[in-house]
């Protein structure tokens, strides 16, 4: 099967978060892509998780092309329930998305929720295709997120 063919050749690596505030001008760019409406004052704060450990990023390379994909994800515990998923908060293709890459790195972020005692892995999505994509990969869509703010208190 293709995608257990090329697990070899796809790395997945822990940045530290040393490394991250060292090129965080690299690092913070790629991130803030990935989020709507991301103010200094929200980029300052995921640079704060980080450095605490609050926030994970992984760096996904494939062999013979370099760093693909940049992925922050967080522990998430359900207030009421009690329920730990690993949540995706942010991520970033470099160059073309493939699904095989994805599944390849959903497999390895599983693992890593596993041992961290999580159910499943779960993100927020504001794009009409990332949907359909992540669908696609497996993710249920049937549970939705809505907000409404008020303007006037902007």
């Amino acid at each position: 099967m293709e995608i257990d063919d090329r697990q070899e050749e796809f790395l997945f690596l822990r940045q530290a978060p040393d490394i991250i505030a060292k090129e965080w001008d690299l690092f913070g760019e790629i991130i803030s892509e990935s989020i709507p409406n991301a103010s200094h004052r929200v980029m300052a704060n995921i640079l704060k998780s980080i450095l605490l450990e609050e926030l994970v990023v992984w760096a996904f390379m494939v062999k013979d092309v370099g760093t693909k994909y940049l992925v922050s994800t967080s522990l998430f515990i359900d207030p009421i329930t009690g329920t730990r998923d690993l949540l995706i908060y942010s991520f970033s293709g470099l160059g073309e998305v493939k699904q095989t890459d994805i599944m390849i790195g959903l497999r390895k972020l599983m693992k890593y929720a596993k041992n961290n005692k999580c159910t499943g892995i779960v993100a927020f999505v504001h794009d009409v295709d990332v949907k359909r994509f992540l669908a696609r990969v497996g993710f249920s869509t049937e549970t939705h997120f809505m907000r409404f703010t008020d303007e006037n208190d902007n």
